[in-house]
């Protein structure tokens, strides 16, 4: 995993069809006006082929479920204001 230019970089190993393959996904973090923690999946490859836009909008919903019921339960009373990823931090700024 990689933590830069504003995006969180994955990297694995996936198995499609009976096959292992290299797997890439890039995820970009927000902060939306209401002060909830956000992701949507940019891209995605499985070996040379691209991610399908249906399958990334899976991806984004999925994060974006275990964000709402993981992570905003645990805000109670702070406001997420910003979310910085660069340098291989992720930083989530808010107030209380």
């Amino acid at each position: 995993m990689f933590l830069r230019d504003g995006k969180i970089q994955l990297y694995g190993t996936a198995e499609v069809q009976g096959l292992s393959v290299d797997a890439t996904f890039v995820i970009v973090p927000t902060v939306s006006s209401d002060g909830q923690l956000s992701f949507e999946a940019e891209s995605g490859s499985f070996g040379p082929m691209a991610v399908p836009d249906d399958v990334l909008t899976r991806v984004t919903a999925a994060l974006n479920e275990w964000a709402t019921g993981s992570i905003a339960p645990a805000m109670t009373g702070v406001r997420l204001t910003d979310v910085d990823v660069s340098d291989g931090e992720l930083t989530v700024t808010g107030t209380k």
